[in-house]
C-alpha cells in the first residue's frame, strides 16, 4: 500500500510576547550591543555643493514611499531583461523536423512471437493435417494468469529484484549432470527395445506385460487427450468399463504425464510407433493447460502434477528432436518448436518455484520435500538431455538440499523434510526418499565407488525385503539398474518376476495392476503406469556406469563435490 503524503504545514510564527517582541508597540530589545551613533555635531564641515547633493538625496528617501521606490526600480530591472531577451532570441524554423524519442523496453529473454501448430497424425509414410489446431502464446517475462494460480502464490513467482544471471552454456550444463551431451542420447535404447531388453535382464514376459499394461492404459485415454487417476470417468475408449479401485485424486495433468512417460518408455512418440496418435493427443493436452507462466499444477496435483508434466515434455522433446537431422515437413518442425518452448517454460517454472533452501514442494516456493524434489529434479535433467537451458544455480541449490535432508555422513540415506546427520544413519531409514536421494546423487555426478553409494545401495536391497510400495520401487530399480552387478540381478530377478505374475490377465482390467503398497492407495491407473516404468528400465535409460554406461563426463562435477557431505 502506497503511504499518503500532505503538504508541509506553513510555519508557524512566534507568538508574541509583550514589549520583548519586534512586533509590538515600545522599544525594541536587540540582542547584541549597538555602536553609538554619531551626533551631527561631531560629523566634519562639507563644501555647500556636497551638503546640497547629500540633502537631495536624503529627501528623495524620505519623502517618496518606500513601496513606491522598489516598484520602480523592479519595473525598470524588468523592463531591462525584456529588451535583452527579445534582441538574443533566436527564431525556430517550422521547416525542421522534430524527432520524438521514446524509450523501448527490451525483453527479458527473447522476443514475443505466436505459434499456431498443427500437430500431425501419420497415415503410411505422410503426414497429415491434424483434427485440430492449437494455438498458443508464449512470453519472455513471467506473468501471473488469474484464473490459474491461488493469489497467495503470486508473489513467489513475480521475479525478485536480483542481479540477471547469464544463461548457462552447453559446455557448463554438463558439468551439471552426469551423463551424454548429446540431446536424446540415453534415451537411444528405446529405438531397439526388445533386444535391448532382452539384453539386460529383461524376459518375453515382461515384455508382453509391458505391451498389456499400454494396452489398458491408452483404452482409458478420455477424449480430449488426458487421463485421470479415477481412471472410470469421461468419455474413454474402455467401454462398459468395469475396472476397479480408482484413485482419490483427479490430479488430470500429473496423471496424463504419468501414463505419457509410460508409453515414451517403450518407444512411442508422437511421430513414431502404434499409439503415435495417442501421445500427440497427451501431449496437446498438456500444452494446452499449461498457463503463460509455464505453470502445469491442477487443484489435485499441485507441484507433483508440474514435475511429472514437465518431465513428460523433456523426454518427449529429447527423444523426438535431433539438432543434426532436423524433419523435412514444416508442420512438424512447428511442432517441435511448440514443444520446445513448452518444455523450456515447464523449467523455467521448476526454477522459480524452488524454495531457497534447494528444494520443493506442494505450492511453489514452499520448504522442500525429497518426494516432489524428485519430480522436478528429474524434469531438470530430462530438460537437460532434450538441449533445453537448465539454470547452474538451481541445480546447486538442488544439490544443498541433499546434503540438508542426508541422514548419515556419508550420504547413503535421505530423510523426508530434513536429515539428522548421524555419523551411521538410522537403522531404519525411509526406503523411498533414500532411492531418491541416490538417483539424484548420480545423476550430480557420484562414481560408483563412492562410499555413500555403495552403503546407500546395500540399504536398498535391505528395504526390498519388505513390501515398499510401487512408489519405492520405481525410484529403486532406477538406482540398481545404474548400478549394476550382482545387487542388481538379484534385485531384477525378484521384481521383474513378481510384477509379471501380480498383473491382471483376464477381463476389462487385464493388462493391468493393482498392488497394496504404501501409497499404492492413488488406484488402479497409479499401479499400472508404475509398474510399467519399472519393467521398461532396461531400454528407458542407458545405466550410467559400467561397458555400457552413456558416455561419462571425464571430471567431478563442481556440484557434486559441493556441500557438507563427501
Amino acid at each position: 500500500m502506497l503511504a499518503s503524503f500532505t503538504p508541509n504545514a506553513e510555519p508557524k510564527l512566534p507568538p508574541e510576547t509583550g514589549s520583548g517582541s519586534p512586533f509590538a508597540d515600545g522599544p525594541t530589545i536587540l540582542p547584541f550591543p549597538q555602536p553609538p551613533k554619531p551626533s551631527w555635531s561631531d560629523r566634519p564641515c562639507e563644501p555647500s555643493t556636497v551638503l546640497r547633493r547629500r540633502r537631495l538625496r536624503f529627501l528623495g528617501f524620505a519623502v517618496l514611499p518606500a513601496a513606491l521606490f522598489s516598484s520602480i526600480l523592479h519595473l525598470l530591472v524588468l523592463i531591462g531583461l525584456a529588451r535583452y531577451a527579445l534582441t538574443t532570441a533566436r527564431p525556430v524554423s517550422r521547416d525542421k523536423p522534430v524527432e520524438v524519442v521514446q524509450a523501448v523496453q527490451q525483453p527479458v529473454d527473447r522476443r514475443i512471437e505466436a505459434i499456431t501448430v498443427e500437430i500431425p497424425t501419420v497415415a503410411g509414410d505422410r503426414f497429415e493435417a491434424a483434427r485440430e489446431v492449437v494455438a498458443f502464446e508464449h512470453e519472455s517475462t513471467i506473468e501471473i494468469a488469474e484464473q490459474s494460480l491461488d493469489a497467495s502464490l503470486v508473489d513467489l513467482l513475480i521475479p525478485r529484484s536480483e542481479p540477471a544471471r547469464e544463461p548457462l552454456a552447453r559446455s557448463e550444463q554438463d558439468l551439471v549432470f552426469a551423463g551424454p551431451p548429446i540431446s536424446g542420447r540415453e534415451l537411444a535404447g528405446r529405438a531397439q527395445r526388445r533386444r535391448q531388453a532382452l539384453a539386460r535382464g529383461g524376459t518375453m514376459d515382461s515384455e508382453n506385460a509391458v505391451d498389456l499394461a499400454l494396452r489398458w492404459l491408452v483404452k482409458h485415454q478420455r477424449s480430449d487427450g488426458s487421463w485421470s487417476f479415477q481412471h472410470g470417468e469421461g468419455d474413454h475408449r474402455c467401454r462398459d468399463c468395469g475396472c476397479t479401485a480408482p484413485g482419490r485424486p483427479e490430479a488430470e495433468n500429473g496423471a496424463t504425464g504419468l501414463v505419457l512417460l509410460a508409453l515414451l518408455g517403450a518407444g512411442h512418440t508422437h511421430l513414431e510407433g502404434d499409439y503415435r496418435e495417442t501421445v500427440a493427443d497427451g501431449l496437446r493436452y498438456l500444452i494446452g493447460r499449461q498457463t503463460r507462466e509455464g505453470s502445469l499444477m491442477d487443484p489435485g496435483g499441485n507441484m507433483y502434477s508440474h514435475g511429472l508434466a514437465a518431465l513428460t515434455l523433456c523426454e518427449a522433446l529429447a527423444m523426438t528432436d535431433d539438432p543434426d537431422d532436423p524433419p523435412e515437413s514444416s508442420a512438424v518442425r512447428a511442432q517441435q518448436r511448440k514443444l520446445a518452448d513448452a518444455a523450456q517454460r515447464a523449467i523455467r517454472f521448476i526454477e522459480r518455484a524452488q524454495h531457497s533452501g534447494g528444494g520443493w514442494r506442494y505450492a511453489p516456493g514452499q520448504p522442500g520435500d525429497t518426494s516432489v524434489f524428485g519430480w522436478q529434479f528429474m524434469a531438470l535433467r530430462s530438460g537437460h538431455l532434450a538441449g533445453l537451458t537448465v539454470d547452474l544455480h538451481t541445480v546447486q541449490q538442488a544439490v544443498r538440499f541433499l546434503d540438508s535432508v542426508a541422514e548419515d555422513s556419508a550420504g547413503s540415506c535421505y530423510g523426508y523434510l530434513h536429515g539428522r546427520h548421524l555419523d551411521h544413519g538410522p537403522a531404519d531409514p525411509a526406503p523411498a526418499p533414500t532411492a531418491i536421494g541416490l538417483l539424484g546423487r548420480m545423476y550430480t555426478g557420484w562414481q560408483r565407488d563412492r562410499p555413500g553409494i555403495q552403503t546407500g545401495v546395500d540399504r536398498l536391497m535391505e528395504a526390498a525385503e519388505g513390501n515398499r510400495g510401487l512408489y519405492f520401487e520405481y525410484y529403486a530399480t532406477q538406482v540398481l539398474h545404474h548400478y549394476g552387478g550382482i545387487s542388481w540381478q538379484l534385485w531384477n530377478e525378484r521384481l521383474r518376476d513378481e510384477l509379471v505374475r501380480s498383473q491382471q490377465r483376464r477381463g476389462p482390467e487385464a493388462g493391468s495392476w493393482l498392488r497394496n503398497g504404501p501409497h499404492d492407495d492413488a488406484g488402479r491407473l497409479y499401479c499400472t503406469a508404475l509398474a510399467a516404468l519399472c519393467l521398461e528400465v532396461y531400454y528407458r535409460h542407458l545405466p550410467l556406469y559400467g561397458e555400457e554406461a552413456a558416455p561419462a563426463i571425464q571430471r567431478t562435477s563442481p556440484v557434486a563435490t559441493e556441500g557438507r557431505v563427501r
